[in-house]
């Protein structure tokens, strides 16, 4: 070994030995500290939500159409706050009635609600929106057929995806920090097949966008499960799932050509607007035909349907015309509205539709007797012994319905009821009804004579054939009572024990009204009943005063009724009352 070599040996031992000697001071001091180059710091995996297309959506396009799946993606640092899904509780309308509740359960953070309605259950025809909802929802007036409903839950942040849909049958948080984060991985499956990388981009907010251009395939009612996911680095979030159903087959139909009509049956007429501003349920329905045509007869008969529905499958009925009758008059329609169309009819068939019109039929129907023609009975009734007994007719713009004078008290004790026509029967268990009134001045069998316990009344809840029914009445004296009649006979009756067998059941005994004007002719009192299902709740209207007289509940309120009028005698006659503004409301 040279002295070159030995130096350099010795040099370098002596360095090698210096330096492990500072390398174990320097690991014994930083022995408690935190490495000095720390491992990065990974992001956690998104939660991803489909937002196009939508839950349940139907997609008709043809096939190869590019429908594009998008959505976005968020974590606990760049949540935008969108309120979760709202759920939408089932429907309960067990009698399948036109009126229901629609209900939820508070979504977080939901400030308001918009609640959309359909005849599909896809939400493509008929849309009726409720904006700014609360549950319960009370939804009334609807006509039969079936009815879907979702629900979307907004606040500040934006709106949330739809919910459930539900149908019945009828006859959130601030959003977080916008830091900017690596771009996920988004991924979306479809029915079940390989997972598919999508587009992702960051928004202005701090959250991800995605989208995913799908060819649509051909498919007849095919339901489709698109299901999408999140990744970052090792990190896989949930799923979130939706369906879809493609409906877009192209059929092709070969028709052959017909150079003239065969079978030679009529063309379809032209229905005209109806003429109903008055929205009652009294109107004409007319139609013009443009032909003869030279190659086909000219119609022998017309057919008229009407329905509640537009595709005519509900409450269908048809109106039979003669050849030379182009209009038919519509009468005792309840509240609703009404769909028609005509066909002509020949030697060689049925000939094809016209177009549809419609009209509305309001919920209010009122009477104000100045139409002698509008439906109440005009007549003189007699009794067993072919004596006068009461008299009904319209008299002065009012209804009158007059006891007779009978000197041998033949009379007495007998009470007379007028049916009200069909159009004032409720569609529902929910109205009101009310009616103006006052005693008038009949013959007088002296100057003193006063119709003293003479009475009027209201009638409401009675069945069919009017043996039953409850009575809101009142008598010159000013009292009022609330009475349930059984065994009555229809027209008139009489008390059992005095000629007759009808039962009485007090609600509310006779005695004095409040806010009920008598002891004098022509006191006018407006009388209302209301009918809430089994509750039945009565009042005096006068001097802009609604006056609570009695409440009460039955059963028989919800499946009885049937309306109309009485008045009625004790030990005096004659007694005439003038009834004025019969009103139905629906409720």
């Amino acid at each position: 070994m040279n002295n070159r070599l030995r130096k350099f040996s010795l040099r370098s031992i002596f360095s090698l030995v210096l330096f492990g000697a500072l390398l174990g001071l320097l690991v014994t001091a930083a022995a408690p500290l935190a490495p000095l180059l720390a491992e990065p710091s990974i992001q956690e995996a998104p939660v991803v939500q489909i937002r196009a297309p939508e839950k349940d959506e139907l997609i008709t396009q043809t096939a190869g159409t590019v429908v594009t799946i998008s959505g976005f993606a968020w974590d606990s640092t760049n949540n935008p706050g969108f309120p979760d899904d709202p759920v939408l509780s089932p429907i309960s309308n067990p009698t399948n009635a036109g009126f229901f509740y629609v209900t939820w359960a508070a979504t977080p953070g939901a400030l308001s609600y918009v609640l959309v309605e359909s005849t599909s259950p896809y939400f493509d025809e008929a849309l009726v929106t409720y904006p700014s909802v609360t549950s319960p929802y009370f939804i009334s007036n609807k006509a039969n057929g079936i009815y879907y409903y979702r629900l979307q839950a907004f606040n500040t942040d934006g709106p949330s995806r739809w919910s459930n849909t539900v149908s019945t049958t009828v006859g959130a948080a601030i959003a977080g920090a916008t830091t900017q984060l690596d771009l996920p991985v988004i991924e979306i499956s479809i029915n079940g097949e390989a997972w598919q990388p999508v587009a992702v981009a960051a928004h202005a907010d701090g959250y991800w966008v995605w989208s995913y251009n799908w060819v649509l395939p051909e498919a007849d009612q095919m339901v489709y499960t698109i299901r999408a996911r999140g990744q970052m680095g090792a990190e896989i979030g949930p799923e979130d799932t939706i369906t879809v159903t493609v409906d877009n087959n192209v059929y092709l139909v070969y028709l052959p050509l017909v150079m003239r009509r065969y079978p030679m049956v009529p063309y379809p007429p032209v229905l005209n607007a109806i003429s109903n501003t008055d929205l009652n349920g009294e109107y004409a329905v007319s139609w013009v035909y443009s032909g003869p045509f030279d190659d086909v007869p000219v119609p022998t008969s017309y057919t008229l349907q009407e329905s509640t529905s537009a595709d005519f499958s509900a409450n269908l009925q048809e109106y039979p015309a003669a050849a030379g009758v182009t209009t038919i008059n519509i009468s005792g329609k309840l509240s609703g509205t009404y769909y028609y169309r005509v066909r002509g009819n020949n030697v060689n068939g049925e000939g094809e539709w016209s177009n549809v019109v419609s009209t509305v039929v309001a919920a209010t129907v009122v009477d104000n007797f100045s139409d002698t023609n509008s439906g109440w009975a005009r007549a003189t009734y007699k009794r067993s012994d072919g004596g006068d007994l009461m008299n009904v007719d319209y008299a002065g713009g009012t209804y009158r319905m007059k006891i007779l004078l009978a000197t041998a008290d033949q009379n007495n004790y007998k009470m007379g009821l007028v049916k009200a026509p069909d159009r004032f029967i409720p569609a529902g268990a929910n109205y009101d009804l009310a009616v103006s009134h006052y005693f008038a001045q009949a013959e007088m069998p002296f100057p003193t004579y006063k119709p003293l316990e003479g009475k009027a009344g209201l009638v409401f809840a009675a069945n069919t054939d009017y043996t039953s029914l409850y009575v809101f009445e009142w008598n010159w004296d000013g009292m009022c009572a609330i009475n349930r009649y059984t065994s009555f006979s229809w027209p008139v009756s009489g008390y059992q024990g005095f000629g007759g067998s009808m039962v009485t059941t007090p609600i509310r005994n006779w005695a004095p009204c409040t806010n009920l004007a008598g002891n004098n002719y022509n006191q006018g009192n407006r009388l209302l009943v209301e009918v809430r299902d089994n509750r039945a709740t009565v009042f005096v209207y006068n001097n802009n005063t609604r006056t609570q007289i009695a409440s009460f509940t039955d059963d028989a309120l919800r499946s009885h009724r049937r309306v109309g009028l009485i008045t009625g005698s004790w030990q005096w006659t004659p007694v005439e009352s003038r009834f004025d503004d019969f009103v139905l409301e629906a409720k």
